[in-house]
Order: structure tokens, then C-alpha cells, then sequence
């Protein structure tokens, strides 16, 4: 049953622009903006845009809209974080790319749960805000934290230790233990903006889940990525086969993580003044589950668990295409033409940490070269 004021968007999108509904909705909706509005701010242009990202639209701007709209004049605002505010001494790792760590802000993290009645029982899957912000309101219901990223749930059970709460590694692509099956009121999620994802992360969900629990998560919007419209349809689509009930519960905001930042710097696209990144609150109710007790079989099971986080902190994260990269001989070079924003470097010198087989993409570590001397002035005496 379809009541997320996104789906019906979507679905909307669907009807006007049946094919290219990304190109051609965002072609629209800016010429709309940009007719209607005399000045606009980079961020504010953002905020209305449905979810676009900051390097896709400001490709999509022509020379003459850009002059209408401001840039340089924004001063980026410091916002303030429940992360930073909890872990004054940094031992909790900073959101990665690689697991897709967009969080919530904490002013959202408040109206999500304010969700919940005392007597939920919780599980935070995914959603390790959420799970910080029940422990600094110190909230007394017995809560599951749930995560795939090894160093921060090891730091916040050293962090945030209270009998009530239980921090445990857990890889969404496994099966739930019995331990966690039709055991919660609630789950949280909040899935990588892909519907592979969303599907599995449901699917997880509903195993959790005890017999009329719901499930509350955001909604990818319309315009975050090429082919978000026709996702959105086919997720309620695959809501509608559980028989699952959505609702409407509002919006939520979300925190621009520092590795985001890092890639709009060096593509010289200008930074949003503030968190500018919102998402619908749904939840997803299921009176009587009707999901088959054998795991799910989706193309997500393909991925290689991401447990070194911390092994990129200090080093350059790059994404390059399967595709382009399987091209390449063991002596060929990726170079700028190959991958944008990539030098040309020899491909024995990366390391692959990881490929994620929905954007079919492949994660690298940049290797840091050391200059030798010593080597230099010896092939200068050959």
C-alpha cells in the first residue's frame, strides 16, 4: 500500500518522463527554480532539487544559470555533531565511504525517536546515530545495535556500556542468528541509497521483526541517482508482496560526512553551506509477516566483507568501473582518460580492498610512493 509522499512522486515522474526520468525531471525542475527565483544560493538550489547530488548539478548548470546562482558568497556553517559532542577524545572512526556512512543529524536522530514507546524493544541496524542518540537521552528499552563496521561498534561498546544496550558486529549479506529472529517491536535501518540494498536490508528487517512490528527507515529520493524512480517503484512493489503497510512520518536531514566534502574539493565543485541532504520518514508495518523463512537470494550476496575501515583513514579512497578496470592488462596504466580524478599510475601498485557489485564498482587504496635518492642517481650513473 503506497502512502510515502516519494513512491507517489516517483510514480508521477513515471507517468510525465517514461523514459531518461533523471535527465529529463532535473532538466525541469531546474529551469523551474532558476526561472522562478531571481538569486539562489548553491545550498538552497540543493535543498529543492530532490535528493540531486552537489557534483551532478553543478555539471547540469549552464554558464548562464550559474550566474544566477551564488557560490562564493555562502560561509559554510559549522555544524554541531552528537558524535563529537559523545566521543570528545576521536576514538570512534569517521563515516567511510566505502560502507556508505551517511548520518542522520542529531536534531533528526531526536524526531526518529520520538517514534518509539517505552516499552519497544529496538534494533538499530545500520543506524549506529540512532542507537548514540538512545544512550545519551539515556533511554531505558532494550536495544540491539547492529553494524558491519568493526572498529566503531568495538569503540562504542568501550564507549557507550549500559546494561540495556548490545553493540555487535553484524554483515547484512549473513543470515540473523536465531537469537534475532521475531524478537523486535522496531528496527531501524537506513540502507546504501541502492535497491539491492534496500531489499535485503527489509528482508533482515522483517526476520527481526515480531508479528506486527514495523520497520522505520528513510526513502532515497527521486533525484539521488540515475535510476532512482523506477527503484522506488519496484521497492513498492516488493513492500506491496509482504503486504506491508507504509505511513508517512516526515523528514529527516542527514550529516555531510568529511570524505564527501574531500571529493567535491578536488572536482572544484563548490561546498554546501550546510547539511543539505534530506530523505522521507516512512515506516513499514507488517501485522502478520509473511516473509519465508529461507534467506533471500539477491545479487548483493556477491560482495567482499569490508572490515579494514581504518586502513584508509590516512591514504587517498578512489572508485574506478569493474568494467574499465577488468580492461586493463597487468601493464597497462589508469590514467585521467581511463577514470577521471585518477592518475596515471601503474595498476600493480593498488590494492584492491573491495568490489560492490550494485554500482558495480571497485574500491582502491592509493599507495603512497616514497622518493628514493639513492635509486634516482643511480640510474642517472647507468
Amino acid at each position: 500500500m503506497d502512502n510515502s509522499h516519494t513512491i507517489s512522486q516517483a510514480k508521477r515522474i513515471k507517468q510525465m518522463f517514461p523514459t531518461d526520468s533523471y535527465d529529463q525531471f532535473l532538466s525541469a525542475e531546474l529551469r523551474e527554480i532558476i526561472e522562478s527565483e531571481k538569486r539562489i544560493t548553491f545550498t538552497e538550489l540543493l535543498q529543492q532539487l530532490h535528493g540531486v547530488f552537489p557534483d551532478d548539478l553543478y555539471q547540469k548548470l549552464s554558464p548562464l544559470e550559474k550566474t544566477q546562482v551564488i557560490f562564493k558568497l555562502e560561509n559554510i556553517k559549522k555544524q554541531s555533531s552528537l558524535w563529537e559532542r559523545i566521543d570528545i577524545n576521536g576514538v570512534i572512526p569517521l563515516p567511510q565511504l566505502a560502507n556508505y556512512e551517511w548520518r542522520y543529524t542529531e536534531h533528526s536522530a531526536s524526531k526518529i525517536i520520538n517514534c518509539l514507546r517505552d516499552e519497544d524493544v529496538i534494533c538499530c541496524f545500520g543506524t549506529p546515530t540512532l542507537a548514540l542518540k538512545l544512550f545519551d537521552l539515556n533511554k531505558q528499552n532494550e536495544t540491539t545495535v547492529l553494524d558491519i563496521n568493526v572498529p566503531m561498534i568495538n569503540s562504542l561498546r568501550l564507549l557507550c556500556s549500559r546494561n540495556n544496550f548490545h553493540w555487535i558486529i553484524y554483515n547484512a549479506i549473513n543470515a540473523p542468528c536465531s537469537s534475532f529472529l521475531n524478537q523486535y517491536d522496531v528496527v531501524f535501518i537506513n540502507p546504501p541509497w541502492y535497491l539491492d540494498y534496500y531489499k535485503l536490508f527489509i528482508y533482515r528487517a522483517m526476520q527481526m521483526l515480531k508479528d506486527g512490528g514495523k520497520v522505520i527507515l528513510p526513502l532515497f529520493p527521486c533525484l539521488s541517482r540515475q535510476h532512482a524512480v523506477d527503484d522506488l517503484i519496484e521497492l513498492n512493489s516488493f513492500i506491496d508482496k509482504y503486504s506491508g503497510v507504509i505511513c508517512h512520518l516526515g523528514y529527516v536531514d542527514f550529516e555531510m560526512p568529511p570524505f564527501e566534502k574531500e571529493v567535491l574539493r578536488k572536482k572544484d565543485v563548490p561546498l554546501p553551506a550546510s547539511n543539505w541532504r534530506s530523505a522521507e520518514l516512512i515506516s513499514v508495518s507488517f501485522e502478520r509477516l509473511s516473509a519465508p523463512k529461507n534467506d533471500i537470494q539477491i545479487s548483493v550476496n556477491d560482495y567482499i566483507e569490508w572490515q579494514h575501515f581504518t586502513s584508509i583513514q590516512s591514504n587517498e579512497l578512489m572508485l574506478i568501473n569493474k568494467k574499465a578496470f577488468n580492461a586493463l592488462s597487468n601493464d597497462s596504466c589508469i590514467t585521467s582518460e581511463t577514470i577521471s580524478s585518477i592518475s596515471r599510475s601503474s595498476r600493480n601498485d593498488k590494492t584492491i580492498l573491495l568490489w560492490e557489485s550494485a554500482t558495480d564498482r571497485i574500491f582502491i587504496e592509493q599507495e603512497k610512493k616514497t622518493h628514493d635518492p639513492k635509486k634516482h642517481e643511480k640510474r642517472k650513473k647507468i
